[in-house]
């Protein structure tokens, strides 16, 4: 799948449950656009954010679907990548930032060898998603792709 259809696919989920808005946006670091996700819209409205997550696992299931674990990133990207385990079934991982390193959250430290797929609510520049997969590849996941919510 190209990035072009899956930032298609994204964007039909995302208007399908009302969180892409359409309008001029100036953003922090001076970009502009034509459009923007809301995901406050989802992340207020449970039921929302069910049916978004819903096509994001279905996506995980239908590119990726080896995958034996889901990971994800502090705060918001924790709590999509849990409905996305949720609805596939799988076990789920966080990570966590004590003191400037990542390490995984207490719950569930995965063995290496997993078959993995990071999941987070936005990617913006990359550097985070970036040091999260390079983390998860240090200790022995092997990562199939990530996701966005």
């Amino acid at each position: 799948m190209t990035p072009h259809q899956i930032a298609f696919e994204f964007k039909t989920a995302f208007e399908d449950t009302q969180g892409f808005m359409i309008g001029h946006t100036a953003f922090k670091n001076g970009w502009h656009g034509d459009g923007w996700l809301e995901k406050g819209v989802l992340v207020r409205d449970p039921a929302r954010l069910y049916t978004l997550l819903k096509h994001q696992a279905n996506a995980i299931k239908k590119h990726f679907p080896q995958t034996e674990l889901i990971v994800g990133i502090p705060a918001c990207g924790a709590v999509v990548a849990s409905f996305v385990a949720a609805h596939l079934e799988l076990p789920l991982a966080l990570t966590v930032t004590v003191q400037d390193n990542l390490e995984f959250h207490r719950m569930h430290i995965p063995k290496p060898g997993l078959k993995a797929v990071l999941v987070d609510d936005l990617i913006f520049s990359g550097s985070d998603a970036r040091a999260h997969l390079g983390f998860l590849r240090q200790h022995g996941l092997e990562m199939l792709g990530r996701r966005l919510a």
